[in-house]
């Protein structure tokens, strides 16, 4: 080997650690800057209890994702009496398992793609990634997405490792890592679902395929062994999961899922919008006639192409299994990965009561997207198209990672504002009513006292007896939150008592949008003071 090509490898070990260290620095960037957000509060307030009470509190309050994060969060909020001198900031230490999460993902993403798409590409996907708006928003929020994507990836690297020499040891790994994603969230199926495609993809493409050094045809019978063992540790997952089936049963029928919105077709364009560009657009882009969703065309087309395009013939070194089947199948199995759970979402939403799709849940599909964007920049030509694509994706992530990170109009709710506003404000005999219901844990994270909160949906709720007793009624709410329509509280409280509005914040989004009224139930009383 000669000196330039020493230089050349000494690079390549140290780019990935750069990158890894670059998305550290940006997913710790103003970490306890924006206030906790309500899916964020639900998590403390189910995991601030002892870890025996978790289910059963999940169940009562029907929590419908299953409890690995939240006992993993039990066990990290005990560790902040450890580390709280070093890192005194409560919020910053929660969300810090998420960053931490997120950082891994992208390390493991370089690992995946190496074996897919080769070194440059897998540098590449890497990058994007560590700098992806969508994925650091995500990275920072305290919910078990980041979690769940080291999983899909850990089960993703097993299962190729499994194809290269199948050992007791690896199928154990394969079955015990995509259980815990099966324990940590019902998208966890999708690894089954896109290992079963990626065994029967490889089956049938890579029986007759030449070996990399030889260029004889390998033996059916080995390519189908190592394929069945692979598949098998990825089905035996299953049997960390039936444990949990009875409370899973409960958790579909106590929900009314026909409440989330169905997704229409303009949200596929529009996944790939978020996930390439980010969230905090500008608003005269989310807005007009689907704009946003439009743009989301541009990296479809550009991953479309990165999944049909044929690669340079780079050959996966390191790797003694991988050579019966080359990095231009590896870009299959990136685009496999990809539409899988795209697909089964918009299906299941679409053909059953359970409307399962979330924008937010995409976030385990991020790798895949950015695998075939790089995969498509390292094979084509022409230099300018390959600055172009690049620059488009910096820049727009550049952009939004700002407006997420710095420009407060681009936040979630301000609940940390709102619970300051009441307790400054508040009197004695007043009660505060948190609407809907749900978002009370977040609230509660700054108000610190349950004695005069009653969180409430509707009118009939028996806590609503509480009101008429009261000199005041604080109310928080969300009016932008499409329960609140359907719940009819409002117009029952604005109807029956006077109100003064005290506070309503401004953001990009309507849905985060958070008011806060004053209701005026003893008249002899009136008047803010």
């Amino acid at each position: 080997m000669n000196k330039s090509e020493k230089n050349t490898n000494g690079i390549f070990y140290l780019l990935p650690l750069l990158i890894v260290g670059v998305a550290l620095l940006l997913r710790l960037t103003a970490l306890g800057a924006k206030s906790i957000y309500v899916d964020e509060g639900v998590t403390v307030f189910i995991c601030q209890r002892p870890i025996g009470a978790i289910v059963p509190l999940m169940m009562e309050i029907s929590e419908v994702h299953p409890p690995l994060y939240f006992w993993f969060i039990n066990i990290w909020i005990n560790l902040w009496k450890t580390f709280r001198i070093i890192i005194p900031d409560y919020l910053v230490w929660l969300r810090l398992s998420s960053v931490i999460c997120g950082v891994l993902s992208v390390w493991l993403t370089y690992i995946l793609s190496l074996r897919l798409i080769g070194k440059k590409a897998a540098l590449w996907a890497a990058a994007f990634l560590g700098v992806s708006s969508f994925h650091l928003y995500y990275s920072q929020e305290l919910r078990m997405y980041p979690v769940l994507l080291c999983l899909f990836l850990g089960s993703f690297i097993l299962y190729l490792k499994m194809l290269e020499k199948p050992s007791f040891l690896l199928g154990a790994g394969v079955a015990t890592v995509t259980g815990a994603a099966l324990l940590t969230h019902y998208y966890g199926f999708y690894i089954i679902f896109i290992e079963f495609l990626w065994s029967l993809f490889l089956f049938l493409s890579t029986r007759k395929a030449p070996t990399a050094d030889s260029g004889q045809n390998i033996e059916n019978s080995d390519v189908v062994k190592k394929i069945g063992f692979a598949l098998l540790s990825s089905v035996m997952s299953v049997l960390f999961f039936i444990p949990w089936l009875v409370y899973f049963l409960k958790q579909s029928h106590a929900q009314d899922f026909t409440l989330r919105v169905n997704p229409s077709l303009w949200n596929i364009p529009e996944i790939f919008s978020y996930t390439a560009y980010g969230q905090a657009v500008p608003p005269s882009v989310n807005m007009g006639i689907h704009l946003f969703a439009l743009l989301g065309i541009i990296p479809l087309v550009i991953i479309v192409m990165g999944f049909f395009t044929k690669g340079g013939g780079e050959e996966l070194e390191g790797s003694e299994g991988v050579k019966y089947f080359y990095t231009g199948l590896g870009n299959k199995l990136a685009g496999i990965y990809l539409f899988t759970p795209l697909i089964i979402t918009m299906a299941v939403s679409f053909l059953t009561r359970f409307h399962i799709f979330e924008f937010k849940y995409f976030f385990v599909i991020c790798p895949a997207l950015w695998m075939l964007a790089a995969y498509f920049i390292c094979s084509v030509k022409p230099v300018g198209v390959k600055i172009f694509i690049t620059c488009l994706f910096l820049l727009s992530n550049f952009l939004t990672v700002a407006n997420s990170q710095f420009n407060s109009y681009y936040y979630p709710q301000d609940w940390k504002r709102a619970a300051m506003v009441v307790k400054e404000k508040k009197k004695p005999g007043d009660l505060v009513v948190v609407h809907p219901s749900m978002m009370a844990s977040p609230f509660l994270f700054y108000y610190n006292r349950v004695d005069d909160l009653v969180p409430l949906d509707f009118p009939q709720d028996p806590r609503a007896a509480a009101l008429d007793k009261c000199r005041g009624i604080w109310f928080v709410s969300t009016p932008g939150h499409p329960f609140v329509s359907q719940a009819g509280l409002v117009n029952y409280l604005f109807g029956r008592f006077p109100s003064e509005k005290v506070m309503e914040t401004e953001n990009y989004m309507p849905s985060n949008i958070l008011r806060i009224d004053y209701l005026r139930v003893k008249p002899e009383e009136n008047g803010i003071k």
